[in-house]
């Protein structure tokens, strides 16, 4: 699984494929993130927290 924002959805597919791994999963976040504060960015993983979980665990998407 690798994270990327909107703008940078069909070049992390693209990368992907290079590397061999066509099928990898992207999980997209909001941008930007430069200009966020570390507590922003930290209620977006926790947002996001359970997608990773349920990538790892190999469960569907709810």
């Amino acid at each position: 699984m690798t994270f990327c924002t909107q703008p940078f959805r069909g070049i992390a597919a693209t990368r992907s494929k290079s590397l061999g791994l066509p099928g990898l999963p992207i999980l997209l976040i909001d941008h930007p993130l430069a200009n966020r504060t570390l507590p922003e960015i930290d209620v977006i993983a926790q947002e996001r927290l359970n997608d990773v979980v349920q990538f790892l665990i190999g469960l569907p998407k709810t």
